[in-house]
């Protein structure tokens, strides 16, 4: 069961919460780079344990997930717009095209050629 989600004046009051939307406005800008738990908890000047429990409470979700769900979002919205396999595994951060078609399929149940024909409104699974 999600916890009912924190107020944006919450997030305000709490330097950890401050912190973490830090980090998750680093995922978004930098959707290159593969960040480990251990680097975003760093960067949040946090244990990583700390950092995971906020993290996990402000978002739903684990660290690690939320990152990949960002980049697997915004790799469907690539290809749709007609970027190659090759192109969108490369700017995403991942050793190979053939790695990046493997995680791909795994969230959406198509492979990266076949994104089109996933609906318009498809986004990461929960």
């Amino acid at each position: 069961m999600k916890n009912a989600p924190i107020s944006q004046t919450e997030y305000q009051k709490n330097p950890n919460q401050r912190a973490v939307l830090e980090v998750i406005k680093l995922m978004k800008d930098r959707l290159q780079t593969p960040f480990s738990v251990d680097e975003m908890a760093s960067l949040a000047n946090m244990s990583e344990r700390n950092f995971r429990k906020v993290f996990k409470e402000m978002t739903g979700k684990p660290p690690k997930e939320f990152h990949s769900d960002i980049r697997m979002q915004n790799a469907l919205n690539f290809l749709r717009e007609g970027y190659s396999v090759g192109s969108v595994a490369r700017f995403l951060g991942f050793s190979s095209p053939f790695y990046f078609s493997n995680v791909f399929l795994k969230y959406f149940g198509v492979r990266p050629s076949d994104a089109g024909e996933l609906q318009k409104n498809a986004t990461v699974p929960e």
